[in-house]
């Protein structure tokens, strides 16, 4: 994850190509997530759900993000995370790079308790242009910190999805 989340910072910070296009001034997100949940004493739990965002950028590289997003696995357990944060994007050859670090919270819950907690994450993003303002997130990877319970679990999500950007900057 370390590796990945580090080819493609060298790619948004390295990267020309495409500098003088335009970004949009507001980015709209929603698709399907995997996400690898690392309880506490428990052993690992393979979840999907959904994730969505909406991004607002203030210069030409830099935007404020509001994301949210659900998990669920077996025997109605479920998470949902809302966070806030910032990300850095540069339009490269591959589409356009983005890096993100969000802080926020969590709700989890099963059949017999719930709690809500801290919750962070990092991680990056490539975007594929469909048409007009279509794009297309081919892969979102993230580090998703939580702390249920009073432990730290260590979660890593994969989202894909549509992304329409809305707006000239």
């Amino acid at each position: 994850m370390k590796k990945l989340i580090a080819i493609f910072a060298i790619v948004l910070l390295t990267s020309c190509l495409g500098y003088g296009q335009m970004l949009s001034k507001t980015d709209i997100f929603g698709g399907y997530s995997y996400t690898r949940v690392n309880p506490n004493n428990a052993p690992a739990l393979n979840t999907s759900g959904w994730e969505a965002s909406l991004d607002y950028r203030l210069t030409h590289r830099l935007a404020v993000v509001a994301d949210f997003g659900g998990m669920y696995c077996c025997s109605m357990q479920s998470i949902h995370t809302f966070m806030g944060g910032a990300q850095l994007s540069q339009h490269t050859f591959l589409g356009t790079v983005s890096v993100h670090g969000l802080v926020g919270g969590a709700h989890g819950a099963d059949a017999t308790r719930s709690d809500t907690a801290a919750a962070w994450a990092a991680g990056a993003a490539l975007d594929h242009h469909i048409k007009a303002n279509l794009w297309w997130r081919v892969v979102q990877a993230d580090y998703l910190g939580t702390n249920f319970l009073g432990g730290t679990q260590a979660n890593y999500r994969f989202t894909t999805g549509v992304l329409l950007r809305m707006g000239k900057q």
